[in-house]
């Protein structure tokens, strides 16, 4: 336990309360470590049990990274004149690392303490926390504030400093973080906790949506494919190259953009195959682009960054490979997510001093349970003029809008809803919707059931064959991580 400042004051106070003090000190020491403390409460109750006094104490420990909380009991010993406590501690982080470990011990109150030992084992859990109001679009702009942006929100409570590094790894889920923490020990000490994805959870509405700040209904990356009403053509911005401009389809400035008339320095980083794409100049016009095909090379273009303030997005791709190819939990997969660890680790090594590192993610993912063919059903295909979206979120443009909407609710039943366009917007699912961009949303809606594929042989074979898939609206795909380590 700190022994400065308000932690001598907290050891003052605990031995004030004359309840066990070597129970309840030992017991904090063991939470807290070498943490110190910024403010504290120590709370001692008295309670009446028939005819005997009992007696309890609360104590809470507020550090820079965690709520401590310690809680001691007292309880009757089988010797009349003797009593003993248990008590138990619980460590709330801001990306919520919750812990608890017993210890307990004979002694009569404000005694030493005597016979105690540990019990039972301090087994660790990651459980991440939600940060209301918070989504995808808040991570690039906090990192920008943290480094003196003006107008832009630090949503994030990144805190002031020189270089803000944004590392997003493609289709990691909060839930995968949760359900797989032995693989992630790089960020069990992480503050921050689990934002919200725009809808369609994808990567291109992901990646546009952290590049400026904005809902897909403002930027108008509204899908992994989606049609642009002026040309009747059905854009697929993960194979986009010079054709149409990204700067017609996006026209919106991004956070670099605003970054650069700052004075900031702006770096993306990631594969070499990516530098020119139309989606990297949709999402992150105003950057320097940095080629890195690998753990190291991502690391080195952190650390060799400029001593000015520095704004830098590096991306890492292979973890939604393994996840779409063989799923997630999978060999494969778990393997993919170890090198996430390594890149953590080697990214937050590559910091300057008082750096942050922010992770985050497009969307996550889950495996399918159903595939529903559109194909199979040939009520399904008609008046259908073209198929957009993807197979967990489905855009069909057609002109009988009443009419296929009813085939398609009446093959699917349940296992998908059918909305329109208007209703879609309604449910505000793509944000505020500019309209210049709403005409890219397809006339019917389709979103299939937790675990429910919409899979089409002829519109995308390959992705629809695919075990893992993303896009919808369940907490597997949309709930992501936003994390700040330093």
């Amino acid at each position: 336990m700190s022994q400065s400042g308000p932690g001598v004051a907290l050891r003052a106070d605990i031995q004030r309360s004359g309840y066990y003090p070597e129970i309840v000190g030992e017991a904090l020491d063991t939470a807290q470590g070498s943490e110190e403390v910024i403010s504290y409460v120590v709370h001692h109750e008295a309670t009446f049990d028939r005819d005997e006094l009992r007696r309890h104490v609360t104590v809470l420990v507020l550090t820079a990274n965690r709520l401590i909380v310690c809680h001691v009991d007292e309880h009757s010993g089988e010797e009349a004149e003797l009593h003993y406590a248990t008590a138990s501690t619980e460590a709330v982080s801001r990306c919520a690392r919750l812990g608890g470990c017993g210890r307990s011990g004979r002694g009569r109150p404000g005694s030493p303490f005597r016979g105690g030992a540990l019990g039972g084992d301090c087994d660790s859990s990651l459980v991440m926390t939600s940060l209301p109001g918070v989504g995808l679009g808040d991570v690039m702009t906090s990192a920008a504030a943290a480094v003196g942006v003006p107008d832009c929100h630090d949503a994030l409570g990144v805190g002031e400093t020189g270089c803000a590094v944004v590392c997003l790894v493609d289709g990691l889920g909060a839930s995968a973080i949760e359900d797989h923490r032995e693989i992630f020990p790089s960020l069990l000490d992480a503050e921050g906790g689990w934002v919200e994805a725009p809808f369609p959870s994808t990567t291109a509405t992901g990646l546009v949506t952290l590049g400026t700040g904005l809902h897909p209904g403002r930027h108008g990356m509204l899908g992994a494919t989606f049609l642009l009403p002026d040309t009747h053509e059905v854009l697929t911005p993960l194979r986009w190259g010079s054709s149409p401009s990204p700067h017609a389809v996006q026209p919106e400035a991004t956070v670099f953009e605003r970054a650069n008339r700052s004075g900031v320095d702006c770096l993306s980083v990631g594969p070499s195959a990516y530098a020119h794409s139309g989606l990297t100049r949709a999402a992150f016009r105003g950057a320097d682009y940095v080629d890195a095909e690998n753990i190291q090379q991502r690391a080195e273009a952190v650390s060799s960054a400029g001593q000015g303030r520095q704004l830098i997005y590096v991306y890492w791709p292979d973890l939604d490979r393994a996840g779409h190819e063989y799923g997630v939990d999978s060999d494969e997969w778990r393997a993919a997510a170890s090198d996430v660890d390594e890149l953590i680790d080697a990214l937050r090594s590559a910091l300057p001093t008082n750096g942050r590192l922010i992770v985050t993610a497009d969307h996550g993912m889950q495996t399918v349970v159903e595939r529903l063919w559109m194909e199979d059903d040939h009520r399904l295909m008609m008046d259908v003029d073209a198929v957009a979206g993807e197979p967990r979120a489905r855009f069909l443009y057609t002109s009988q809008i009443d009419d296929v909407a009813n085939r398609w609710a009446t093959v699917l039943g349940e296992r998908a809803r059918v909305l329109t366009r208007h209703e879609a917007v309604g449910e505000g699912l793509f944000g505020d919707v500019h309209p210049d961009m709403i005409d890219r949303i397809g006339d019917l809606v389709v979103l299939p059931s937790p675990g429910v594929i919409v899979a089409s042989r002829s519109f995308d074979p390959l992705l629809s064959s695919l075990a893992g898939q993303h896009g919808g609206l369940t907490d597997a795909e949309r709930r992501i991580p936003a994390l700040i380590l330093g």
